[in-house]
């Protein structure tokens, strides 16, 4: 992948699939708070509802954007390893993902910036003091709190919120652990990477966010789907720790 060198140290990425009405307004929050320090990369799998056509009008106006787009879509897991790999690759030395339905509030970063030199990951979590599930459908937090729990049970995470995709990671995470370590599907992938992640010594620091559901656009998550990351959280749990010891040894060698 051909990548120029950027004067900003920080990357911010956002994944996205049927998200024009979301993504029209977060690109200019994120480029008027940010631009002077930080660029953007959209990652797209070719969303039907054109938000890859949008991104890339936006982006002849404006240098902070960057676009990727994906031929099919292919899943949030594989996005953000896309986005991790392309982040490895470049000149930046932080990387910050942001889900792109506002479900994050894109003030936070500022505090997670501030936070950049403390840990090699910052998160944004629920579940520390002062964190919480904003206005989450008590269905949904029953749900995300289940998930959590069987991940922490089973992979002793020393992370509160380790699902969570909004996270700050520094350059030197990924120059070991390498993004094509990371196999899990879905929102498991940001488990797999901070449990790979604290196998091979890195830190954790997590800070206190708010989530809010989304007010635009349709959820990516049914009933069934709820269900299904259930059952696919077990599975998931069963192939991380299958194949950890594997990938640092590999690590290891390298």
């Amino acid at each position: 992948m051909n990548l120029l060198k950027s004067h900003n140290e920080v990357l911010i990425l956002v994944c996205t699939y049927n998200e024009l009405s979301n993504i029209k307004l977060m690109l200019p929050l994120l480029c008027e708070h940010y631009g002077q320090v930080a660029d953007v990369l959209v990652i797209d799998d070719n969303s039907p509802d054109g938000t890859s056509s949008w991104v890339q009008e936006y982006s002849q106006y404006n240098d902070n954007i960057k676009l990727l787009v994906r031929n099919s879509k292919q899943g949030r897991g594989s996005a953000s390893r896309a986005g991790y790999q392309y982040f490895l690759e470049s000149s930046y030395k932080y990387i910050i993902e942001i889900d792109a339905d506002f479900s994050h509030d894109y003030l936070d970063i500022s505090r997670m910036l501030k936070l950049k030199d403390k840990s090699d990951i910052v998160v944004g979590s629920r579940l520390v003091k002062g964190g919480s599930y904003g206005n989450y459908p008590l269905r949904r937090v029953l749900l995300s709190n289940l998930v959590i729990f069987l991940f922490r049970a089973f992979l002793k995470i020393p992370c509160k919120d380790a699902v969570q995709s909004f996270h700050l990671i520094n350059k030197n995470v990924f120059e070991r652990l390498r993004p094509s370590m990371l196999s899990a599907n879905g929102f498991s992938v940001y488990v797999e990477l901070k449990y790979l992640a604290t196998q091979m010594g890195f830190k954790i620091l997590e800070f206190p966010i708010k989530i809010q559901e989304r007010t635009l656009g349709e959820s990516k998550l049914g009933f069934k789907d709820q269900v299904k990351s259930v059952v696919m959280t077990l599975k998931n749990i069963y192939e991380i720790r299958k194949k950890k010891n594997d990938r640092v040894v590999e690590y290891r060698i390298r």
